[in-house]
């Protein structure tokens, strides 16, 4: 039993087939419809299944552990992600029978067969035949007009949230929250709230303290000090930090699990500093301005993921104030610069365009959106990728541009994650026959 690790146990899940029928341990017939999507942030392992226990289908979450009393040491009864969960899976039944009736079903894998597979063994979908049927330049058309579509849904949320706080400070907001990757949303929302506590002369003046001490990062010298090459900086930061700050408070409970260390809270940090020496609480002023001096939409582009692609002296070379990077790394580095332009600065400058009534940019910001290359790829394009088009070539055309392969995101999760992969009840399916 010790020779499997929970990973082992995600992907022997996640590679199921629809056919596999298992039973829960107070002897409940479960068929698999669906596994769900393999979730890599925080959360349940598998969101979006659907099941069939006994004569009921069922629409939820999965969550795997090596033991099944894993649930009450990891606390998931006390969490509401975990609320959802429709299935609990583990390898061994170590609980209470007191501990049992506080938990979903749950089901004991007798064995499990190893396997590196990372994508699940998905089947093509029903829609595959009509996809495929189309012409190339059909196909693409479809992915970027989705695209497209994804990109408005940004630019019109932006839009709401500057009616009460102004579009530059939504747009703030929005990078704030980007800079925390998917574990640290929230956590870098309550920052930008504390951030924004202070006076804008303080701000301007110290804005790199603030974003430290807020953080609730900085070491207790007294207690751990840091790595002797951090100790200059983080002494000057407490100096200043003691004079300025408005009030002791709780600190912010950073989440590390599964994290990269080159992705750690403390480099998070170190970016958003960096992205507010750069840009400013202001950001949209600079990218018109880029806008307007760049001839075309190429450029344009090029010259906004130099800019986002940003770098720390210091913590280009540090993971945390104890533990350094094997290598070098920029803070902001190439792959989520452009994230950022995707995700934030360019549906943000389409909603800055028509909320002052600037002729041609929010037009602009669309067209130079629609030509950044793809991001990169994760578990929600593979997976549509394999769904839709089996090893046909045309699964490549999700990964043209950014509008495809943010159109083949929002076609999986409009459609497929809402049904939950049963293709039988999937609406784009029924429109498409």
């Amino acid at each position: 039993m010790t020779k499997y690790n929970e990973l082992a146990i995600q992907r022997y899940w996640n590679s199921l087939s629809t056919e596999t029928v298992l039973k829960t341990t107070d002897n409940a017939v479960v068929n698999i419809i669906s596994a769900g999507t393999w979730n890599s942030s925080g959360g349940p392992d598998f969101l979006n299944a659907r099941i069939k226990l006994e004569d009921k289908i069922i629409a939820g979450d999965i969550e795997i552990h090596l033991r099944a009393s894993d649930w009450f040491r990891h606390n998931h009864e006390l969490n509401p992600a975990y609320f959802n969960v429709i299935l609990h899976v583990a390898l061994v039944d170590d609980l209470t029978s007191e501990q049992r009736e506080l938990l979903p079903p749950l089901v004991i894998l007798k064995k499990i067969k190893s396997s590196d597979d990372v994508l699940p063994n998905v089947k093509t979908g029903i829609c595959s035949r009509s996809f495929i049927g189309r012409s190339r330049e059909e196909m693409l058309e479809f992915l970027e007009a989705a695209g497209m579509e994804r990109f408005y849904e940004k630019s019109l949320k932006l839009t709401s949230e500057a009616l009460t706080e102004g579009i530059e400070r939504a747009t703030l907001r929005s990078a704030f929250e980007a800079l925390g990757y998917k574990n640290n949303r929230d956590n870098f929302i309550e920052l930008f709230n504390r951030f924004f506590e202070y006076s804008e002369n303080i701000r301007i003046q110290h804005y790199e303290v603030i974003l430290w001490g807020e953080s609730g990062l900085l070491p207790d010298p007294a207690v751990s000090p840091p790595a002797k090459p951090l100790l200059e900086f983080e002494t000057a930061c407490w100096n200043q930090w003691w004079l300025i700050r408005i009030k002791s408070r709780p600190d912010i409970k950073w989440r590390r699990g599964a994290s990269r260390p080159f992705n750690s809270p403390e480099r998070r940090i170190a970016a958003t500093v960096q992205f507010v020496r750069m840009f400013g609480e202001k950001p949209l002023q600079h990218v018109v301005e880029i806008a307007n001096r760049m001839p075309t939409y190429h450029d344009f582009n090029q010259r906004l993921l130099e800019m986002l692609q940003l770098d720390d002296p210091l913590w280009n070379h540090w993971t945390n104030f104890y533990s350094p990077l094997k290598s070098s790394s920029a803070v902001l580095g190439e792959a989520r610069a452009l994230e950022m332009a995707v995700n934030v600065l360019l549906p943000a400058l389409a909603a800055y365009g028509k909320i002052n009534k600037i002729d041609g940019l929010a037009e602009f910001a669309a067209k130079a959106w629609r030509q950044l290359p793809p991001l990169q790829k994760n578990i929600v394009t593979r997976t549509a990728a394999a769904k839709w088009f089996g090893d046909h070539p045309y699964r490549k055309l999700i990964y043209t541009n950014a509008a495809s392969s943010q159109g083949a995101m929002l076609l999986y999760r409009k459609f497929c994650e809402s049904c939950s992969s049963d293709c039988a009840g999937c609406r784009l399916n029924n429109s498409l026959c």
